[in-house]
């Protein structure tokens, strides 16, 4: 026997080579999956991560943009509480201020402006006309009208202060009423 050759076969039967065939185009097939898959969710993470991305550049974008215009508000916003303060102190003034234009149109049914020389007004709201006319009668109809206002109840406390005849006719007298508001 020294010259015949010994053969050992290693592989079992047919059957189990198949086995192995068959296992390693499996795990071709599954490897081929895998790498799909990896490469797959790999995609799928890189779009969602480019998705997180741009909405937070955005979100910070929009944030500087809204910060920029608050920061341009403040200074309205400022003037507007300045105005709006103000508003409040006039409206205290309005509230306290005393209705002249009936005053003045009381005035003006009594006297007109030609024959007007002055109004003035004291610090406890009494008024004082001086009024210059060319006639006695003249100065009778405004006495009379002053009197229907303070029966009206719209002044009161009338009072002569000064009555002045000119040598030339011309009559000048002043009087004091406290207005009734």
């Amino acid at each position: 026997m020294v010259g015949q050759q010994e053969t050992i076969n290693l592989f079992k039967s047919k059957a189990v080579t198949e086995k192995f065939v068959d296992a390693g185009v499996q795990l071709k097939r599954m490897s081929f999956f895998a790498l799909v898959a990896l490469i797959g969710t790999g995609a799928l993470v890189g779009m969602l991560y480019v998705a997180v991305r741009t909405t937070y550049e955005n979100r910070v974008s929009e944030k500087e943009r809204l910060s920029q215009t608050l920061r341009q508000y403040n200074t309205r916003e400022g003037l507007f509480l300045s105005v709006k303060e103000r508003v409040g102190v006039v409206k205290k003034v309005d509230a306290t201020r005393k209705p002249w234009v009936q005053i003045l149109d009381a005035t003006a049914r009594v006297v007109t402006p030609p024959s007007l020389q002055a109004i003035v007004q004291d610090t406890e709201d009494r008024m004082a006309l001086n009024i210059k006319v060319a006639s006695l009668e003249e100065t009778v109809a405004m006495a009379q009208t002053v009197l229907a206002l303070h029966d009206e109840n719209r002044i009161k406390s009338p009072q002569l202060i000064s009555l002045t005849i000119n040598k030339d006719g011309v009559i000048q007298f002043g009087f004091s009423f406290i207005p009734v508001f």
